[in-house]
């Protein structure tokens, strides 16, 4: 029983202790931009069906943004892999006035099907504001429904608008600088360049597609891999 009970405070003592090493990545490799070109599709198909469920075309082109965050594992947080790395499309669409009914439809039109409580984004149009700026990033997810979903609508331009404001794009800036050993491959030039706007426009949609293409996974060494879930993971593409 003795035995036992060591083997236990054993195992919780090493659980609770940092147990991954952060390998060598080559985020350029053969396989990780194979994993990065299979994901395009993916999210283009997304955006797409955005578009063609909203019935606009956007404004520009779609901005590319392309990172591997490192994850962590120290006393205040375990991540399962030590890198996972993310590719973002983005495009900004059209909101015409009366600009709650149409920016209410573009909620719906996110993700096929129909909520008939209405979706994520009428909760955020629900709340208080006085420039489309001050509204909460928001998804076609029913309301009921709880996490991030895909595609969303991450930030909102007013127009008229500046060109200092298309060149920086809601939150897309903020991802593209990264921690030491981290990567990010950033596009933002299509956003840049966008065309004059539809008459009758209220604002610009930031609209979002995004996927996990890549994990890479933790060295663990022995006897913490017995006991740490960290040390569990395995790299390779998401499938």
């Amino acid at each position: 029983m003795l035995l036992l009970l060591g083997g236990c405070g054993l195992a919780a003592v090493y659980s609770s202790l940092p147990a991954g090493n952060r390998p060598d990545v080559d985020f350029l490799s053969p396989e990780l931009s194979a994993a990065r070109a299979a994901i395009v599709p993916a999210l283009e198909a997304q955006l797409d069906g955005v578009e063609e469920r909203f019935g606009v075309e956007p404004i520009g082109g779609r901005a590319r943004v392309d990172t591997c965050e490192r994850g962590f594992d120290d006393f205040t947080r375990k991540d399962q892999y030590a890198y996972a790395c993310r590719m973002t499309l983005a495009e900004l669409l059209p909101v015409r006035e009366p600009f709650r009914a149409h920016a209410s439809r573009l909620g719906e039109a996110l993700l096929d099907g129909h909520c008939p409580d209405g979706t994520d984004t009428d909760r955020a149009l629900a709340e208080p504001f006085d420039d489309p700026r001050q509204l909460d990033s928001s998804s076609g997810k029913c309301r009921s429904g709880l996490g991030t979903y895909f595609p969303l609508i991450s930030g909102w331009i007013p127009i008229p608008t500046t060109r200092d404001e298309l060149a920086s794009p809601g939150v897309l800036d903020s991802r593209c600088t990264v921690y030491t050993g981290e990567f990010a491959q950033c596009d933002l030039g299509p956003l840049r360049r966008a065309g004059p706007t539809p008459s009758g426009t209220a604002a610009l949609a930031l609209v979002e597609a995004e996927e996990t293409y890549y994990l890479v996974a933790w060295e663990c060494d022995w006897p913490a891999s017995w006991f740490n879930d960290v040390c569990n993971g395995e790299s390779g593409p998401v499938r």
